[in-house]
């Protein structure tokens, strides 16, 4: 009977251990889509981070060509505005000399 209980023994064992492996084993498929969620969570908060930066720089970039647009686009006008002043009474008795000399 020693032997049966040995072999009845062993296979009792041999099936805690079954059991053991098989809980370690889901405890590591749990840690592992455990870590798993963790980097998709910091890898979508990176991104999501990246993404901002990126968005704020890329609008500094375009607040500062709209500016350089702008001084470069008052500055033309200024000069355009400087020019008629200074050329515009001369514009307009030149159209008025013409209409008048074109009825004679």
């Amino acid at each position: 009977m020693d032997i049966i209980s040995e072999i009845l023994n062993t296979d009792k064992l041999a099936e805690d251990k079954l059991k053991a492996a098989e809980a370690e084993k889901q405890n590591i498929i749990a840690e592992a889509k455990n870590t798993e969620e963790n980097m998709r969570a910091e890898a979508d908060r990176l991104v999501q981070e990246y993404a901002a930066d990126k968005q704020k720089k890329v609008g500094e970039d375009i607040d500062r060509k709209l500016d350089e647009i702008n001084k470069d686009a008052d500055g033309k006008v200024a000069a355009l505005d400087s020019l008629y002043e200074q050329k515009h009474s001369g514009w307009e008795q030149d159209i008025f000399d013409r209409i008048i000399g074109a009825s004679d």
